[in-house]
């Protein structure tokens, strides 16, 4: 519950600052769900993770252009 917290914050604080809200990717939300089910959950969370490098490499390129930037 946590991390969905804090994917939804980061959702709302993107969506605002870009102006519009993506729509889910249903591909990915299917493959990761059918992924957590053969593979477990630990397992799919963990392949989520893998992302975050990408992303925490993002925020820290533009963090200082961005007033208010979430510190989680």
């Amino acid at each position: 519950l946590d991390i969905a917290k804090d994917e939804k914050a980061h959702y709302e604080f993107w969506s605002e600052r870009a102006g519009y809200k993506p729509k889910e990717n249903k591909i990915k939300i299917f493959l990761y769900s059918l992924i957590a089910r053969i593979m477990g959950f630990t397992f799919a969370i963990k392949m989520l993770e893998g992302g975050e490098g990408n992303a925490q490499k993002l925020y820290s390129s533009v963090i200082k252009d961005i007033p208010n930037f979430p510190n989680t």
